[in-house]
């Protein structure tokens, strides 16, 4: 019997945590981020309107902040956000995961703004970087923009990249297109909530941390020693180890209606500070956003306070 196991309230019980403080705010589902993420106009977001929704119990990530040179400075009544990666492709997503292995903050600023600025110098630079690190971690490496169409795309979409933030979890349906429904939504920012774990095993007393479905790769799925080092679970690996017997996770809800099924999005797992050199990282020290008050099992359901509001 394992006595270190630990189950929240909703696993136990089949229910959810509840509390009588709770903030909630009010935010926007990013159209026209969502329709650059997925290549659709906004008839083509409605007709997919399933796979691109934000759904209740989503992580929402903000997208208010910008990195790229390509987006509007318009100003909304209502925090602008996410919980879908939509379509972007192997190359984005490399993109995205070395922006957040960055150990220190500088080497996150460096980085930020390579991305974000005016000089084409270091944007080839970044590209350079991108290329080494997916190398060094995947074998073979996913990142490919040799053809000229893949470097246009992966131009475009590093030219829009925003700033991801913790905004909490959705309490209500918001839509990635004003054709289908209301792109506005409600969002949990403050309180305690029940929802699915990710990849990873939580304790009680954790700081949780955001992740994206498709990093896990990058976090050690067990406690291992390999090389003289010890690596916890959920701590950041130096090379990409690939978890083994794993049905990939998608969707939460399954298939809905016939629509594909969603494939990108952020999920919670415990931070976990590295055996082997004691040291925190960085990039994903800012991606802290709760703390874990019932644990579980990886993909079981897990209690959490967030703290968005007050990080």
């Amino acid at each position: 019997m394992n006595h270190d196991r630990q189950f929240s309230i909703g696993t136990m019980t089949g229910t959810v945590v509840d509390s009588a403080a709770k903030h909630i705010r009010q935010c926007k589902v990013n159209t026209d981020l969502m329709g650059v993420w997925s290549s659709c106009n906004p008839q083509e977001l409605h007709q997919n309107r399933y796979k691109y929704i934000t759904h209740k119990d989503d992580l929402v990530l903000n997208v208010t902040q910008k990195i790229g040179r390509a987006l509007s400075n318009k100003v909304d009544v209502y925090p602008s956000v996410v919980s879908t990666f939509a379509d972007i492709d192997a190359n984005a997503r490399c993109a995205m995961m070395w922006l957040y292995d960055s150990a220190r903050p500088i080497d996150f600023l460096r980085k930020v703004e390579s991305l974000g600025g005016n000089d084409a110098v270091a944007r080839q630079a970044a590209t350079a970087e991108i290329t080494a690190w997916s190398g060094r971690h995947f074998n073979p490496s996913p990142f490919d923009i040799a053809a000229a169409d893949k470097k246009t795309k992966f131009d475009s979409f590093i030219a829009r990249l925003p700033y991801l933030q913790a905004q909490g979890y959705a309490q209500t349906v918001g839509y990635a297109s004003a054709i289908s429904g209301d792109t506005v939504l409600s969002v949990l920012i403050g309180g305690i909530v029940t929802v699915r774990n990710g990849h990873f095993p939580m304790r009680c007393g954790q700081a949780v941390q955001w992740y994206f479905n498709f990093e896990k790769d990058l976090f050690s799925s067990q406690h291992a020693a390999m090389g003289g080092g010890h690596w916890d679970i959920g701590s950041r690996l130096d090379n990409a180890a690939p978890h083994q017997d794993e049905l990939p996770l998608t969707d939460r809800r399954g298939k809905m209606e016939g629509h594909p099924l969603r494939t990108l999005f952020a999920l919670p797992k415990p931070y976990v500070i590295s055996s082997m050199t004691g040291n925190e990282h960085y990039g994903d020290k800012i991606r802290i956003f709760a703390r874990c008050i019932g644990g579980g099992g990886a993909h079981e359901m897990v209690d959490l306070q967030l703290m968005t509001q007050s990080l």
